[in-house]
């Protein structure tokens, strides 16, 4: 008997009622995650993708169907995954320090020095070490995202789940955050699920790319990146799989009606 797989999601449906009506959201989403891959969803808006990444990280239950971590369900949120949104999320009085510490301080069987090494062990990894006491409203944007992200490694989540965390980002910061996002999870082999609009910043970091349909929101193609690292945006082979994704990205949004979903 095989290894069971490491995230899988099942059949997975879900719909939402707005007022008398009822918005299909997903339609049999079935995809299988390997420990330590960066896999991107893409999709156009509301086919799905952050609702997609909601129930993963147990934040909304599918309405059926399942996601698993090694045939475990997952039933609500847990430390085990963490996720980074656009708008940071950050706790506007705490400072840099503060918000990293927080999710280990809530663990009974760390140490107050214990829960200040490992703080300051993911300040340095993102580059803050001089911001530590600065507050959010302190920083810029590029500043939030990488206390965003080193909350969530404070935690040690094994899945990193991330909705277009670069997407508010000038374009040099959200360069840049894509080179330093690349290290961190090479260093510590993550397993990433990152929700994209963007086909380049797909092809640039992922493993594997899913595209997703709208209306509703399913699987229309799982496409292997199969590129050497680190990759060049203006290499001939990296924009042949740009085009491409960019084909199968576009095809059936050409052909299929808009609709409203989450």
């Amino acid at each position: 008997m095989g290894e069971r797989p490491f995230l899988k999601i099942e059949n997975v449906n879900k719909t939402f009622v707005i007022g008398e009506e009822r918005v299909e959201a997903l339609h049999h989403v079935d995809l299988v995650v390997n420990k330590g891959e960066f896999v991107c969803l893409i999709g156009a808006s509301g086919c799905g993708k952050s609702t997609l990444l909601r129930i993963i990280a147990g934040f909304e239950k599918p309405t059926s169907g399942e996601v698993s971590v090694y045939g475990a369900p997952i039933t609500g949120p847990g430390s085990d995954r963490g996720m980074v949104f656009q708008d940071f999320a950050l706790f506007p009085w705490m400072t840099v320090r503060e918000n990293i510490a927080f999710g280990p301080s809530q663990k009974r069987e760390l140490t107050k020095d214990q829960v200040r090494e490992r703080a300051e062990s993911y300040i340095e990894m993102v580059g803050l070490q001089k911001f530590a006491d600065r507050f959010p409203y302190q920083l810029s944007g590029g500043m939030k995202q990488r206390v965003a992200i080193a909350r969530v490694l404070a935690n040690e989540a094994s899945i990193l789940l991330m909705d277009e965390p670069f997407g508010a980002l000038d374009a040099l910061t959200r360069e840049q955050l894509q080179e330093e996002l690349l290290q961190i999870w090479e260093r510590t082999q993550l397993t990433v699920v990152f929700v994209t609009h963007s086909v380049e910043e797909a092809t640039l970091l992922a493993d594997r790319v899913v595209v997703m349909t709208a209306g509703p929101g399913k699987i229309e193609a799982d496409v292997r990146v199969r590129l050497a690292r680190p990759r060049d945006v203006s290499a001939p082979d990296f924009n042949e799989m740009r085009r491409s994704l960019t084909e199968r990205l576009t095809s059936h949004v050409s052909r299929r009606p808009l609709r409203n979903a989450a």
